[in-house]
Parts: C-alpha cells; structure tokens; sequence
C-alpha cells in the first residue's frame, strides 16, 4: 500500500475519474487489458530530488522505489534525449531523463516482475510539483501484438516514434489527462474527459498512421491525415464494384519493388477518384506505391529487405473495410472507421499448458484433440462457448432441460465445425467426449463477471465458479463474435 500524500484538494476523484476512464478505454482495444494508474509528484530543484506516489489504496509501489532517482537519471542524460509522439501532435515534446529513470525503475521493479509495461505522461505544475500520470499496461497483453522499430532509422536525432495503437491511446488519454491538471481546479471538473472512447480510438489511430508516414518520409508536409483518407477511399465504390485492392506505403527510391507502370506526373493520393479508380487496378499481384502523399506506380513487392525497414502495405478489403501491414503482420485494422487490433491466432502452447494442468492430462492425444476442437471452433465467426468437465456426463443430465442431449460421440472436425456456432454452451469431457450441445448454463452470483462482455463471458464465470465451489476440474472456453478467446478456469 501506497504512502498517503496529498497535494490538492480533489486528486482522489480525478484519480478515480483516471482509473474508470483508462478501464473503459483500453478495454475497447483488448478485454484483457486491466490499467492500473497512479500520479507521480516530482520535486526539482537544485537541493532536492525526490518522487511521490500519490495512488489509491491498493497500489503495490513505494516512493523508496525511486531512492536511486539521482543516480539513474544522470545516466540518461549522457544520451540524447528523444521526443514523445508524433510530429503532427499538439504533445509533442522531449522525454526527460528524469521521467525516463522512473519508467524504468518500475518496468524493472520486483514488485512488477515484469507484468506492467509502464508508460508517463508529460508534467503539470501543482503546488510546486511536477504532476505526471503513469500507466501500466499488462505486458504479455501488448507483446501480443506487433510492435514497430522504437526509433527511425532515417533520423540523424534519433525521434522516439509510436510503435502500436498502445501507445497511441496511452498518449491521447495522457494529453487529455494534462488539459485537466491544468486548470486551477486541477481534475474536480472533468471537462477533458467529455469523450467518448470511440473518439479518442480515431485520433490515436490518426496519430500512429501519421507517425508510419514519418517514418517513410519526414520532409513531407504537415496536415495529411492518411488515416481519414483511407477510410474516405474504403467508402467509394467504382463501377459498382467495392474497393479491393493494396498499396504500398514506401520512400520512392524503395528497393524491394519491381515497377511495371509509372504515373507521370505522379497522381495526388488526395485525390480520392483518381486513387479509388488506380486501386482498381491492383490484380494478380500488383500494388500501387505511394509516399502517402503522391501514387508513383503500379508494381510488384519482390522479397522484403532489411534495409527497406520503413515499407508497409495498405490493403483495402471492401467497403469501409482495410488494414495496414509491415512484413505480413497486421498493425491495425479499421472497419466503418472504427480502428481496432487484428485477432490473435490461437495460442496452442499457453492452452496446451493450461489445460494439462487443470484436468491432470499427460497424453499428449488428448491434448491435441482438445486444441483441435478449441482452434476449429476460434474459426467460426459468430463465436461459440465450449465447457470442459470432468463431469460432462452428469452435467448433460443435470441440464437436459435446458440442452439437447446427445448420444455420447468424439468430436470430428466437420462436427466441431456444425455444431459450435449455436446458441449455448458445447459441453465435453477432456477426452473430447460431446455429451449436450446449445447448453444454457447456470451459476451462482459473481463478482468477476464484466458488463462490458456478452453472456456467453458471463454465465461462463457464473458456471464455472459454481462448478469449483463443488470441486468439479472445469473449464470455458469463450469465443467471441471478433474472434478473441477467454479461458475461464
């Protein structure tokens, strides 16, 4: 528990204001995302130095976490220092060593063992302290998903750049945490927090798509938002047909394209017709290749290089539909608008793990067959829930009135594949034994349900608690309409 400290009248509102808000936001990007958030009250001068953790009751950190703050700021200061966000932000501005040395030391705290990715927000001044908010996303959450090089390669000075949505969202909702802190009420009005989770998810998107351009090309001028012009191209249409088609996004001298066909001049990408209709012809293996600013050719992508490190590919897929690459792997998807982070593929080895250890198996045959049914059904677009249970049998009985029972049988996959998508819960045996399909399940009362979640996620807590209140091994697997799975064990 933290050291109480109070340095304004209302910080313990807007903290909590700061801990809904985060929840809610990053939430909408991953459910699995859980922030935790505190301030950091830093004092400066030329006699003193010292930190201040000004957090709710149950933060786990100490202000004798930063009692070598000295020491190791001095040690960022001999490099140079690197600038925040994106060139086109209002918040853009140098990372200094000081906040830089307390992201540190608590990413490599013992308390944190590595769980937390910690990130700090520019100062405020109050009272005579520098106020920072601090973020720590959960690690293995963000690792998850892609992440770009940390710094251009074509910067001489070394700008700190955004390398996911991640962080994107953690600085937009830091900027709004700064317009706040900066009134005299300092948070007790909450007027930057009038937004809606939605909002702020378009101008983080806006502001990593604007840093990939940078990345390309930092000469080209300020004020395009590609972001809002590839949604403006995914809404037109073209001779009835939607747009369909992939662009790549490099330097114009870029080595890892052949090209078959040259604009002269080059056409304006803000030129929606003209680019809607040159998308048109992106078959059989062609993209068009553009600086985000001007579409120069019609090419090929031969094998990427190394040092072709700053190349992404733009692929529209329908309408209002398309996703940005960088060497295969999606950075984020936007459909209608809405950016969003592309579904995981199934992560056999932590389910693997998992599940041997829930239901004591150790022949691998089981296992493999539990994975089988479990990735067939992640397929299945309009999500499906699967219960494991050492007493399936029984739980077929018990809840034949509200199930369709079925004769004891192995699931085959073009079974898995019928019967997954209906209503109702799968249930089976950890030898991959279908005793019931379409389940309703039931349950006792819970806290760990999530009203942001659907009921497949819910009455999956409610069941498989009430299923170990009675010693049952149990397990859910929930799939949800995007794709995301739960294990609830």
């Amino acid at each position: 528990m933290s050291e109480k400290f109070t340095l304004w009248n209302m910080q313990q509102e807007f903290l909590r204001l700061l801990e809904k808000s985060s929840q809610s936001l990053m939430s909408s990007l991953d459910s699995r995302l859980k922030p935790e958030v505190f301030f950091v009250a830093i004092k400066n001068d030329s006699n003193d130095l010292s930190v201040k953790i000004i957090a709710s009751e149950n933060c786990v950190y100490q202000n004798f976490e930063f009692d070598n703050l000295n020491e190791i700021s001095r040690s960022f200061s001999k490099s140079p220092l690197q600038r925040v966000a994106v060139k086109h932000n209002e918040f853009a501005s140098f990372l200094s060593p000081i906040r830089r040395a307390i992201v540190q030391i608590l990413n490599t705290s013992k308390i944190n063992d590595n769980k937390l990715e910690f990130y700090i927000s520019l100062p405020v001044e109050v009272n005579d302290y520098d106020i920072c908010v601090v973020m720590g996303l959960q690690k293995n959450v963000v690792d998850s998903y892609p992440r770009l090089p940390k710094e251009s390669t074509s910067e001489p000075d070394k700008l700190f750049l955004l390398q996911n949505i991640f962080q994107a969202l953690v600085h937009r909702f830091f900027y709004r945490c700064q317009q706040e802190l900066s009134v005299q009420e300092h948070g007790a009005l909450g007027w930057a927090f009038n937004f809606t989770d939605s909002d702020l998810l378009r101008e983080a998107a806006s502001d990593f798509i604007n840093d990939i351009t940078f990345r390309i090309d930092s000469s080209l001028p300020e004020g395009t938002d590609l972001f809002e012009t590839c949604c403006k191209i995914s809404h037109l249409s073209y001779e009835k047909s939607e747009p369909v088609g992939k662009l790549i996004l490099a330097t114009e001298d870029v080595g890892c394209i052949e090209r078959s066909l040259e604009f002269l001049p080059p056409a304006e990408v803000s030129n929606l017709r003209v680019a809607r209709k040159l998308l048109e012809l992106t078959h059989n293996g062609l993209f068009l290749h553009s600086d985000s600013e001007k579409i120069f050719s019609l090419c090929k992508f031969k094998r990427h290089k190394s040092k072709d490190e700053n190349c992404f590919v733009i692929e529209f897929l329908g309408l209002h539909k398309w996703q940005i690459k960088h060497k295969g792997e999606i950075l984020i998807c936007v459909n209608y608008g809405m950016p969003a982070l592309p579904k995981l593929s199934f992560d056999a080895t932590s389910y693997r793990r998992d599940l041997a250890a829930i239901f004591k198996i150790r022949s691998p045959r089981k296992l493999n067959k539990l994975l089988e049914i479990i990735e067939i059904a992640s397929i299945e677009s309009k999500g499906a829930l699967i219960v494991i249970s050492d007493n399936a049998k029984q739980e077929a009985k018990r809840l034949g009135g509200q199930s369709i029972s079925l004769k004891p049988a192995f699931l085959m996959p073009e079974i898995t594949k019928s019967i997954t998508p209906i209503d109702g819960a799968v249930l089976i045996d950890p030898s991959g034994i279908c005793y019931a399909i379409g389940s309703i399940l039931d349950g006792l009362a819970s806290d760990g349900g999530n009203s942001g979640r659907g009921a497949r996620y819910n009455s999956s807590i409610r069941y498989i608690e009430y299923q170990k209140s009675l010693k049952v091994h149990c397990a859910a697997i929930v799939i949800s309409e995007d794709g995301e799975l739960d294990l609830i064990k």
